[in-house]
């Protein structure tokens, strides 16, 4: 599975631990690696893929009243959800860029669970 991960284009290395069932992929920046692409690749080596905790750079915006981040690139919008202190943080950052640290569950792609949020 490393080797099929590392082939992907933005990707800088990947790490894989059977034992614990996780796969640590560290990415070039600026990249345009979907998530959806490396959870097929996770897929297609015979494995299930899980949540995925990310590290993103992007801006955080409103769209039909729902708070979305947009990556840099502008290639993946995410509907933001969280903790109340963690979501007033994001609500004052709104047209601001933006790093934030989120899980991405597998069953719910659309949305990322924002845990921080930084500076760029």
């Amino acid at each position: 599975m490393r080797v099929a991960v590392e082939k992907v284009d933005g990707v800088t290395s990947a790490e894989v631990s059977l034992n614990d069932g996780e796969v640590v992929v560290v990415l070039k920046e600026d990249n345009q690696v979907r998530l959806d692409r490396l959870r097929q690749i996770i897929r297609d080596q015979g494995f299930t893929p899980r949540e995925a905790d990310i590290r993103a750079r992007g801006v955080v915006e409103r769209r039909d009243g729902r708070l979305v981040f947009r990556t840099t690139e502008g290639q993946v919008v995410l509907e933001v959800v969280g903790e109340p202190d963690v979501m007033a943080s994001v609500e004052r950052r709104v047209g601001d860029r933006i790093v934030v640290e989120a899980r991405v569950e597998e069953e719910s792609a659309g949305r990322m669970r924002v845990t921080s949020v930084g500076a760029p």
